[in-house]
């Protein structure tokens, strides 16, 4: 008897339907794996241990960087400038404002003479230092002078040469302000006069030109004061 035959499902491909059998129509190659050992596995190299890329500058940050260089040069050479002058400044202050043997006022200096000359040869001496016979312009600077000729008569630069023989300063400027011991005077025309400083309070007194008396030289004081 013999027993009806079964169909027998068809396996999908690359399956055997029993160890020993296979469809006829697929073929598969095997490799010999050792079941001990672990499958290979493709390693993955961290993005961190990628080769770095060389930095390519273009034209425009090289010329940024030019420009950042000397802009950085100007601030240093600006900064050393200041603290120079500055510097220079701190050392002037150390320096005297009028020279050795001068006093200072109101930003001038000015010198009282130990010796006597006539009007014009202490003119010429107050010349030879860079300096003037005194120009009185106001209440504090005659003040000032009356003070320091120590009662010893001193020429001023004030003379009867204007136009006329009308009173002037040798620098050239008008008559402003007045301390005549007795008035004003009047002006001689035809002999010229001289002015000096009393020793008694420094008031201003004519006298004749040739005569040898102390004087004051007065100059500018010095610049960076």
């Amino acid at each position: 008897m013999e027993l009806p035959q079964t169909n027998r499902a068809k396996m999908p491909h690359g399956r055997p339907d029993s160890m020993d059998s296979f469809d006829d129509d697929y073929q598969r190659d095997y490799e010999n794996v050792d079941p001990s050992q672990a499958p290979p596995q493709h390693q993955v190299q961290p993005q961190w241990q990628e080769k770095a890329k060389p930095v390519v500058f273009t034209s425009k940050a090289a010329e940024h960087g030019r420009k950042s260089l000397v802009i950085l040069y100007v601030l240093m050479g600006a900064s050393l400038l200041v603290s120079t002058a500055a510097l220079v400044l701190i050392l002037l202050k150390w320096l005297p404002y009028c020279p050795q043997g001068w006093e200072e006022f109101q930003r001038n200096c000015y010198f009282f003479s130990s010796d006597k000359e006539s009007w014009e040869q202490a003119r010429i001496s107050c010349n030879e230092h860079t300096a003037e016979l005194a120009v009185i312009s106001n209440q504090w600077e005659q003040t000032f002078l009356a003070g320091g000729i120590n009662s010893t008569h001193h020429w001023i630069g004030l003379s009867n040469e204007g136009t006329e023989g009308s009173w002037l300063w040798v620098d050239g400027s008008p008559v402003s302000y007045t301390s005549w011991s007795a008035g004003n005077p009047d002006v001689n025309k035809t002999l010229k006069i001289c002015v000096r400083l009393t020793g008694r309070g420094g008031a201003w007194s004519r006298a004749q030109c040739e005569t040898r008396y102390n004087f004051v030289c007065e100059r500018a004081g010095a610049f960076w004061a």
